[in-house]
């Protein structure tokens, strides 16, 4: 007998599935990982620890499964446009705004694949061009917020935007890291208003910080 049945495998990826989402919060599931770690805690080699590392990788398939239930990466554009990196309309409502994660959805969906697969490679550039999709609209909204502001007004709602970036530091998503990047965005286009969003002169935003 198996130390963990492929059912309870399966129901466990069905109560914490690959990703779950409620009021703007997103979470990825961990099962995998649960699994891997109770393997590592039995004695080396015993039936037991393999028995944990098969249904780690159930899990991960499991989870597989959803994600191509879910994701499609040839429909990135449509999936950026359907959920935006924010829905706020301007600087100011940005923290009590939804944010977007298709980002941290592609980029979690590649982990789940074989290094070098053919599903991986699809999910990984599919992440960047969400990533670039999302740079590009914020760079929009950072040009449109600016316009018509002194710097002193900006330097009020980059404080404001500071602030809440520090709080949400190391929470698993690109949250912080966009509001430290609107913030240089916001600063860059109010003292340079007549540059043109789309020209270059700002630099690239790279998704670090998580």
């Amino acid at each position: 007998m198996k130390a963990i049945s492929d059912d309870v495998v399966k129901q466990k990826c069905i109560q914490t599935p690959w990703i779950t989402e409620r009021r703007g919060e997103i979470k990825f599931g961990n099962i995998p990982e649960w699994l891997e770690n109770t393997a590592d805690m039995m004695p080396a080699g015993s039936k037991e620890q393999q028995d944990y590392r098969d249904a780690a990788e159930l899990a991960r398939s499991c989870y597989r499964d959803q994600v191509k239930a879910q994701l499609d990466p040839s429909k990135v554009a449509d999936m950026c446009c359907n959920e935006p990196w924010t829905t706020a309309k301007n600087p100011l409502e940005v923290i009590g705004s939804r944010f977007g994660y298709v980002t941290e959805k592609l980029e979690h969906a590649a982990k789940l694949f074989p290094d070098g697969s053919a599903e991986q490679t699809a999910y990984i550039q599919a992440f960047e061009a969400g990533k670039q999709i999302y740079f590009q609209s914020m760079k929009e909204f950072a040009y449109r917020g600016a316009l018509g502001k002194s710097r002193a007004e900006i330097e009020g709602i980059n404080s404001q935007l500071w602030q809440t970036a520090h709080k949400l530091e190391g929470d698993g998503t690109y949250r912080s890291a966009r509001l430290v990047k609107l913030c240089e965005l916001l600063g860059h286009f109010q003292q340079n208003l007549n540059i043109n969003v789309r020209q270059p002169g700002v630099h690239q935003y790279v998704a670090k910080g998580k």
